[in-house]
C-alpha cells in the first residue's frame, strides 16, 4: 500500500507509511471541498477529500481523491480522481447537478 501527503501546493508526494498515517489524522488538511445543501427538504453533504492512500492499488496512476454524497436520493454515491484539480472540478459538477435536480456526474 502506498501512502501520500499533500505539499503546500496540493501536490501529492509518496511517503513512508508512518508519515502518511500521522498526516491522515489531520482531517482539515485532507478536506478539498465541502458543501452542505438542502435538496427536496433533505440535508445533503457533498464532501471531497484527499484519501492519503492510493485507491488504484498500484495499477496505474495513483487515485488519491474522492467526492462523496451523504444524504438524499444520491446518498453514498462516490467518484474518485487522480489530481486535486480533477477533484475540485468533480466536486463543483456534483454540487451543480444536485442543485439543478439532476443525476450527479463528476465527469461532465
Amino acid at each position: 500500500m502506498s501512502w501520500y501527503v499533500l505539499d503546500d501546493d496540493g501536490v501529492p508526494r509518496q511517503v513512508p507509511w508512518e508519515e502518511g498515517a500521522r498526516a491522515f489524522e489531520d482531517a482539515e488538511r485532507r478536506t478539498v471541498a465541502r458543501e452542505e445543501l438542502q435538496i427536496d427538504g433533505e440535508n445533503v453533504l457533498v464532501s471531497t477529500v484527499f484519501l492519503g492512500v492510493d485507491h488504484n492499488f498500484g495499477t496505474g496512476r495513483p487515485v488519491l481523491f474522492e467526492t462523496m454524497v451523504f444524504g438524499g436520493r444520491w446518498d453514498d454515491w462516490q467518484w474518485r480522481y487522480e489530481t486535486i484539480e480533477h477533484a475540485r472540478t468533480g466536486h463543483d459538477r456534483v454540487v451543480a447537478d444536485l442543485r439543478a435536480g439532476t443525476k450527479p456526474d463528476s465527469a461532465g
